[in-house]
């Protein structure tokens, strides 16, 4: 996943500058991991659980966050906890790209990333629910 963030002040008025990124986007069990690649020039490990990925995927919901970490001596350390994805930063740039590729083409689909850094090239969107109980949700890639 590659493109521009064209730079833009958050709710708190902090700028943050335009950057190029691209990242790759796993699944370590737990949590969808989106890493950047080495010519990325948005840096940050994101790390946000299923369900709060699922939760957004028809609109931004306020209560789904993720982690955001920094790469400091080779350790990952906590930089935000509990991000709203939808903050108009450079992360929240990550979530609309993502997102918008969940909920309006790839469900059901495969195919190869024009990223050549993707680690997974061949991916599948197998399996998007939401909407049985209060506030149930589910997403599944292989």
């Amino acid at each position: 996943m590659a493109g521009i963030f064209n730079g833009a002040a958050d709710a708190s008025g902090e700028w943050h500058n335009q950057a190029f990124y691209s990242y790759a986007v796993t699944f370590d069990g737990a949590n969808f991991v989106l890493t950047p690649d080495d010519i990325s020039q948005v840096k940050g490990i994101v790390k946000i659980t299923s369900a709060n990925l699922a939760a957004n995927i028809y609109a931004v919901d306020a209560l789904a966050t993720a982690n955001i970490y920094s790469i400091v001596n080779g350790q990952e350390v906590l930089y935000e906890e509990n991000a709203f994805v939808g903050a108009n930063d450079q992360f929240g740039k990550l979530f609309t790209q993502l997102l918008t590729g969940l909920d309006l083409g790839y469900f059901g689909q495969t195919g190869l990333s024009p990223n050549q850094n993707a680690l997974n090239t061949n991916s599948k969107v197998i399996s998007i629910t939401r909407g049985t109980g209060a506030r149930s949700t589910h997403l599944e890639i292989s």
